[in-house]
């Protein structure tokens, strides 16, 4: 009987620990996807699709953005001042922060721009969105 015990409580712990793994994998495809969408409507001067992309508070060099309209306009000023069209990137890292629930991407830009951004992505219940993007 112990041993039917154990064998049990190994199976959950297994089953546990392949679907612990199987949603990180997918939690970093998912986060890798995201990216590329912002980063194709900052490309695109898309500000409908920066939008969907992006969540308040929002954290840039200036300071936080807490409301969505003024997040908007934040892009829209930052999309009339500067071309993102030329630029080619490459995801270089992603790192997972699990005490902020905020993934931090790495981008290695080749033209157009500095020679990284980094892009923090919060992830919580199953949402993504980019809440701070720099260089």
């Amino acid at each position: 009987m112990h041993r039917i015990i154990m064998g049990v409580i190994a199976c959950w712990a297994l089953i546990g620990l392949f679907t612990t793994t199987a949603n990180a994998e997918k939690a970093a495809t998912v986060t890798k996807m995201l990216v590329e969408q912002f980063m194709g409507a900052l490309k695109a001067r898309d500000l409908e699709g920066v939008m969907i992309c992006v969540d308040v508070p929002w954290v840039h060099k200036e300071g936080v953005i807490q409301d969505r309209q003024e997040l908007k306009k934040y892009f829209k000023q930052m999309l009339a001042a500067r071309d993102f069209s030329q630029m080619t990137y490459e995801i270089e890292q992603m790192k997972y922060d699990d005490s902020k629930g905020e993934y931090l991407v790495h981008l290695k830009v080749s033209k157009g721009g500095a020679d990284e951004f980094i892009a923090r992505v919060r992830y919580r219940g199953g949402d993504h969105k980019v809440v701070s993007f720099w260089h």
